[in-house]
């Protein structure tokens, strides 16, 4: 649930980087941001590591590596090489003005 309310108050909080932007933040957001933040994320990362040794063991190199790939580096490519730059072009376009790409 801490992720989910970290997320949903994001574009409302003291948070840079974010596709909506109010113009009044609420500054008990921000204090909830740095500490929601500085613990949720390496305990993530502490819960993957705690079981990945016995999935590595269990399933061997080749074919843990395999589905990993499968299950993050494709969704990582697709996001990298087609989402993000379809959303950086819409951004660019919509919010900072630059003019549209002609394809005639």
């Amino acid at each position: 649930m801490l992720v989910v309310a970290h997320h949903a108050g994001q574009p409302y909080g003291g948070s840079e980087g974010w596709w909506y932007f109010k113009t009044v933040d609420s500054p008990g957001l921000g204090s909830f941001f740095a500490i929601n933040a500085a613990f949720f994320m390496s305990l993530f990362f502490m819960i993957s590591a705690y079981f990945m040794p016995a999935t590595f063991n269990k399933k061997g190199a080749s074919k843990f590596l395999k589905e990993r790939f499968q299950r993050l580096g494709i969704p990582l490519l697709i996001g990298f090489f087609i989402i993000i730059p379809l959303l950086m072009y819409t951004y660019y376009i919509n919010f900072r003005g630059y003019p549209s790409i002609s394809y005639w």
